[in-house]
């Protein structure tokens, strides 16, 4: 969930009802084996512990 912006937190799979002013909901699919998001790396370097809670984390350089 983002919200005004900033990343709030991760929702494990399920049905929620959250309202919030500003709340914007990204919905990405766990069976495409790749997370392709603008927060990737966010998630990587600044929420790492949670990141690594629903993620395998592999790093490559630009020419890998």
């Amino acid at each position: 969930m983002i919200q005004k912006g900033r990343f709030e937190r991760i929702l494990d799979p399920g049905n929620y009802w959250v309202w919030a002013p500003g709340l914007e909901e990204l919905k990405y699919s766990m069976r495409e084996g790749v997370f392709a998001s603008p927060w990737a790396d966010y998630l990587a370097k600044e929420g790492r512990e949670l990141a690594e809670q629903y993620f395998t984390i592999v790093e490559t350089t630009d020419l890998e």
